[in-house]
């Protein structure tokens, strides 16, 4: 006949599912433990910057990054890439660094207006 007890497919199936919950758990209890004991040193450590650009800097910087991408013989230049090596430039240029300071008087003069 075949009679199945659906009640007893059901337990298994939770069953399994619970047991694969928990491997994944412990998974990913280990991956943080790892991470925790070894911590990277503070000049490794990545940390998130988020921008806001205006339409026009947004639009204006992608057609950059797309012109840049093919003069350096590259597929794609991402705004992470361009952002990281503006950084480097600011904090290791000081004309660049002066330049910046101008900039960021002229907007403050611009905003108190």
């Amino acid at each position: 006949d075949g009679d199945l007890d659906p009640m007893s497919d059901a337990r298994s199936r939770a069953r399994s599912l619970r047991d694969r919950s928990e491997k994944a758990a412990a998974a990913e209890s280990a991956v943080a433990e790892k991470v925790q004991t070894r911590p990277a040193p503070d000049g490794d450590r990545k940390v998130r910057q988020t921008v806001d650009l205006t339409q026009a800097n947004h639009k204006a910087l992608a057609t950059w990054r797309l012109d840049t991408a093919v003069a350096l013989g590259r597929t794609r230049l991402t705004t992470q890439d361009v952002l990281r090596a503006a950084v480097d430039v600011l904090l290791t240029d000081e004309a660049t660094a002066r330049r910046v300071r101008i900039r960021l008087e002229e907007i403050q003069d611009a905003e108190e207006r």
